[in-house]
């Protein structure tokens, strides 16, 4: 949290545009690491774990090491991709429900630059590709369930393959990246015009314009048999207006409202575990 203020802090105070195009990147980019609680640490401990390289061609320019975690020895497997921000331990609960289960084996995994893997800055990209990695190494999963930025990413992984996931899960998905960077753009009072000026930088340096990075143009077609999207009309980080026209676009959705619980704090809403836990034992 203390880098996360330094960062915050040098983007309030830059003077020079190339100055604050420089403080934004490191400041947009850089996911807060928490540490785990006892709990958390607790099931990680139980866990068998593994590590991976994959590339980071935008920041580290290199091969980096990322953290996977296995629970479990079933033959129904079910992968879990977390937010920004985020790390597997934070799908404590949920991964505790599902070992409830027979016949499960659980992977879930620290996207480059957060929770115990390798880097300092991430993106979308960076959580996509370790991913597609693990499904690669272990096979593609029965049930893939992802939160937040982690929804995003599950989508854009499952390209790459052919065989869609039986169930699909989204929780409190991420719909327009952009609208996440000014969000955060706001919170550090960069000006409208400084917004369109990093915006330009971004599209530059990755070929695509952010626009892109939108889940109504990126969910082109059905990634799974059945998918399922949770959410919380009050959450102030999903802005729902976009979350309506996305499901207006894909009637084909099954969605349930839990509303009050919170962006991340719907990780631990019971109601959500046991919808979750229902759905997934309900596959065949």
């Amino acid at each position: 949290m203390k880098t996360y203020k330094q960062r915050l802090l040098q983007v309030k105070q830059a003077q020079q545009p190339d100055e604050l195009l420089q403080a934004l990147w490191n400041y947009i980019s850089f996911p807060i690491r928490l540490p785990n609680r006892p709990h958390q640490q607790e099931l990680l401990q139980k866990a068998t774990t593994f590590s991976m390289p994959v590339s980071d061609p935008y920041f580290a320019k290199d091969d980096l090491n990322f953290k996977g975690y296995i629970w479990g020895t079933g033959s129904r497997k079910i992968y879990l991709t977390h937010g920004w921000s985020s790390k597997a331990a934070d799908f404590t609960e949920l991964i505790s429900t599902l070992l409830l289960l027979d016949d499960v084996q659980i992977i879930a995994f620290d996207a480059l630059g957060n929770g115990s893997s390798e880097g300092e800055l991430s993106n979308l990209m960076l959580y996509v590709n370790p991913l597609i990695a693990i499904m690669e190494i272990y096979g593609l999963p029965e049930v893939l369930i992802g939160h937040s930025l982690g929804a995003m990413a599950n989508v854009v992984a499952l390209k790459a393959f052919d065989s869609p996931p039986k169930l699909l899960i989204s929780i409190t998905p991420v719909i327009e990246l952009a609208q996440n960077f000014t969000g955060m753009m706001n919170h550090a009072e960069v000006k409208p015009e400084d917004q369109q000026r990093w915006f330009q930088d971004f599209a530059d340096y990755y070929k695509y314009p952010v626009s892109y990075f939108d889940l109504k143009t990126l969910y082109t077609e059905a990634p799974a048999a059945k998918h399922l999207l949770y959410y919380d009309m009050q959450d102030e980080m999903l802005p729902y207006a976009q979350l309506e026209e996305f499901l207006q676009q894909h009637p084909e959705l099954e969605t349930k409202a839990f509303d009050g619980a919170g962006h991340y704090k719907i990780l631990r809403d019971e109601a959500l575990l046991a919808a979750i836990k229902d759905a997934v034992e309900a596959v065949s």
